[in-house]
């Protein structure tokens, strides 16, 4: 088949899906991640059947003063997302239920493997972080430790371990803007 026939049978679907709501429910599940945390682009969000190490997820920071820090740190207050007014997070899982969770001078350590870039700071830009210390500990049923990429992540290490119901979907980057990695 010709490509013109290809496009002649695609157009009709799309302008169908358009009108018909699609392009919301489109809207709904593709986010822009401005962040250093993570890789900056284009996110497709879904909802989560099941977690697993090295899934990218959106969540909520349930402590109030954790949630302060991020304000303090620029993020924007957001109605309606998370407690708090805080927009969602998003990090990537690097620990589950049985997994062993090391935070040590030279940084965060799950199950023996050291995260690069994973030493905690105690401020940022004047802003005390929160970090939640050194420590060892193990992950109980629905508990999960998440990092960002990057040593300016606000995650796990400020504002300790989350637990499934912080999770609100799961992310997968699907257009990256800026592969620069601090």
């Amino acid at each position: 088949m010709h490509i013109n026939s290809y496009k002649k049978c695609i157009a009709p679907l799309i302008l169908g899906f358009i009108l018909s709501g699609g392009l919301i429910f489109v809207k709904r599940q593709f986010i822009y991640n401005p962040s250093i945390s993570l890789i900056k682009g284009y996110y497709f969000t879904y909802p989560i059947i099941e977690l697993k190490p090295h899934d990218i997820v959106l969540l909520c920071v349930w402590d109030e003063s954790r949630a302060e820090v991020l304000h303090q740190l620029g993020l924007p207050y957001k109605s309606g997302e998370c407690l708090h007014n805080t927009p969602y997070l998003m990090k990537q899982i690097v620990a589950k239920e049985g997994d062993e969770v090391s935070i040590a001078e030279d940084g965060v350590r799950v199950n023996n493997y050291l995260y690069k870039n994973s030493r905690l700071v105690q401020k940022s830009r004047q802003i005390n972080l929160l970090p939640i210390g050194f420590g060892r500990f193990k992950l109980k049923h629905n508990e999960y430790f998440v990092l960002g990429v990057t040593p300016h992540s606000y995650d796990s290490r400020y504002f300790g371990v989350i637990n499934r119901e912080q999770i609100y979907r799961g992310a997968k980057l699907i257009y990256a803007i800026d592969h620069m990695l601090w």
